[in-house]
């Protein structure tokens, strides 16, 4: 599946990178960080089973801009890629954490731009899938010399989100060809997430001076649609190379 969504992502940047003639235009790479934190419930009124919790997320990926470094007004951003999501007390890229596909659309307004530096600022919406599949074992409630536990579950989800914030961006210009981009902002997210769960258990009755019991037990199989809101703060750092807007970059100063 993750495969699918990097395909689509994929051809969505070649063809608006083809669509029109790349002057002024600039290309590049990303890395990002993010934090922020929710709530996710079986329930849209949130009666039902409701979660609190805390995430962090780092990626990378790639960017596109339509006016690094020109007299445009308007820029329009995209950054594609990847990023590994997981929540709090976890470590990242483990069988713990999460994976996340993101388009972000940015459609920034210059509020200050000369020949060394541009500062805009604007709206951002991001779509994004988050999936993930993990077997996991425990023993949990098992009682030495009495009765031994063994618990193995396979769960396997994913999460269709739609994002809406805003960002802040800084391009300091360092020569004709590149461009260092800061952005910070923010996204308040919705998501609905399908899940399935199995969990099989087996049980052993030790008790001394019987022979050991095997009580049966039948496999559990649930399937669950999540609801889920939450706020994310993030920080990307973009390294961009411009393509044709040295004749469109300032000659002199204009703060307008």
């Amino acid at each position: 599946m993750s495969r699918m969504y990097s395909a689509v992502f994929l051809g969505f940047i070649l063809l608006l990178a083809y669509s029109q003639p790349l002057y002024s235009h600039g290309v590049g790479f990303y890395t990002t960080g993010k934090a922020g934190g929710g709530a996710s419930s079986n329930s849209w009124s949130g009666i039902g089973n409701t979660r609190l919790g805390i995430n962090y997320s780092i990626g990378f990926g790639f960017v596109y801009d339509t006016a690094v470094a020109s007299n445009e007004k308007f820029n329009y951003r995209l950054n594609a890629g990847y990023e590994n999501n997981l929540f709090s007390g976890y470590p990242f890229f483990t069988n713990k954490s999460m994976h996340r596909i993101t388009l972000s659309n940015t459609f920034g307004f210059a509020l200050f731009k000369n020949k060394f530096v541009r500062v805009w600022m604007g709206p951002q919406v991001e779509l994004a899938c988050r999936f993930a599949e993990r077997t996991y074992f425990t023993n949990e409630g098992s009682i030495i010399g009495l009765v031994y536990t063994g618990t193995k579950g396979h769960i396997k989800y994913t999460t269709g989100e739609l994002g809406v914030g805003g960002i802040l961006g800084i391009n300091i210009h360092t020569d004709d060809l590149f461009t260092l981009s800061f952005e910070f902002g923010f996204n308040g997210i919705f998501g609905i997430s399908k899940s399935k769960s199995s969990q099989y258990v087996l049980t052993v009755v030790t008790i001394p001076s019987f022979p050991p019991q095997y009580p049966p037990e039948f496999p559990r199989i649930e399937s669950n649609i999540l609801y889920i809101l939450k706020v994310d703060a993030l920080a990307r750092i973009n390294f961009i190379f411009r393509i044709g807007d040295a004749e469109k970059r300032y000659i002199v100063t204009d703060a307008n």
